[in-house]
Parts: C-alpha cells; structure tokens; sequence
C-alpha cells in the first residue's frame, strides 16, 4: 500500500524531488521559511536526512530561510555542530535549527537511547553546539557528555587539549528554536529562551 502522500505508482525518488520543487515554489511565492523534519522508519515521512534534503533546498534556492527540525536525542552534538555549521555556510546564513527531543518508541528503540533524561541530554547538546561554533576551544563536562571523551582504555589520565571544531557558521550563532508539543517542552523552551516550534493543532494554555 503506497503512502498517503504518495500519488500512486510514483517513485520515492520521485516525491523528494517534489519537495525540492515545493521548496523552489515557496520562495518564488514569498515565504519566509520552508522547514524539513526529521523522521525515522516511517513510510509517511520518509526524512531520515534532514541536514542533506535542506543542503539540496538551500542550493535550489536563494533567500528563504531552511528550518531543519533535527531530533538530537539521537545524535551526538558535536557532529549536530558541524552538519549545521556546513549547511548554514552552503545556504549563505539561511538555517535556522530546530531541537526535538522525540516521541516515538520505536526510533528510541532502534537508536538505543532512552527517552528518560530526555530533556536534560537536550540542554546540554545545546550548550555544546555554542560552544563548538564560537570560537574558542573548549571543554565540557556534563551528565550526558564529556568533550574531549576519555578513551575507557586510558589508564594514565591524560589530560585532553580543548576542542575546536570547524568549520565555523556564517551565523554566529545559527538561531536555534525549540520543538514542543506539550506543557513540558513550552516550559523547557520558555526556560531557555527559545522560541517555540509547536503545531496549530496543540491546544497549550
């Protein structure tokens, strides 16, 4: 059975093609921001890639904004710091970044991360990711995240220089917002100054 989305007999190829037209369509027609969200092992929303399908849309077009709404629970920050970081140069300093910390059981299944500190490992990959496009080095210790990371083999306490990863952003830094879909996100993003990346079907008092 072919996704909803899907004409029927049309290629998947074919339907991620038509969201770079869509994205062409969106700035010829004067959006702001045409936004791509990341989603795993769904035949509905087949984005696995955000950061590639939003390099493609910054290259096809020249002024919209690219919002790139990217699960973080399951990637590491520094590598979220430099997917960013190219996609902001490639677009010319049109990303814009979206946190989601994820909902569905099997992606947290197949990932192997655990949706209990969910939102603490949140906040501090969101720290990393301003500290890794400043530039200074930098260390971090925190619950989740330890950067530079001891090998388990380093039995002489090494001390590990300060981290700098690069490239750097054209934005400095790239705007970050905060996808929320419940009391608890609003709350998480009003605690951190972020603005709000919700659905106008919430209802959120």
């Amino acid at each position: 059975m072919w996704p909803p989305w899907l004409i029927d007999g049309q290629s998947l190829p074919a339907s991620h093609q038509e969201m770079l037209e869509q994205a062409v369509l969106a700035e010829e027609l004067g959006f702001d921001s045409i936004w791509v969200a990341e989603q795993h092992f769904s035949p509905e929303r087949q984005c696995p890639s955000p950061f590639l399908i939003g390099t493609a849309i910054a290259l096809r077009t020249h002024r919209i904004k690219v919002g790139v709404y990217t699960t973080m629970t399951f990637a590491h920050p520094i590598r979220l710091a430099e997917d960013a970081a190219v996609l902001d140069i490639l677009s010319g300093g049109r990303l814009i970044l979206c946190a989601g910390t994820g909902y569905r059981k099997e992606e947290f299944a197949a990932y192997g991360a655990a949706a209990e500190g969910k939102r603490s490992r949140i906040r501090e990959s969101l720290e990393i990711l301003r500290l890794a496009w400043a530039d200074e080095p930098f260390v971090y210790r925190g619950k989740h995240f330890t950067i530079p990371a001891v090998p388990p083999d380093d039995t002489a306490g090494e001390e590990y220089p300060p981290l700098s990863v690069f490239p750097k952003p054209m934005q400095c830094p790239i705007p970050i917002w905060m996808a929320a879909f419940g009391n608890v996100g609003v709350r998480q993003a009003g605690r951190l100054g972020l603005p709000l990346f919700t659905s106008p079907l919430e209802s959120i008092p």
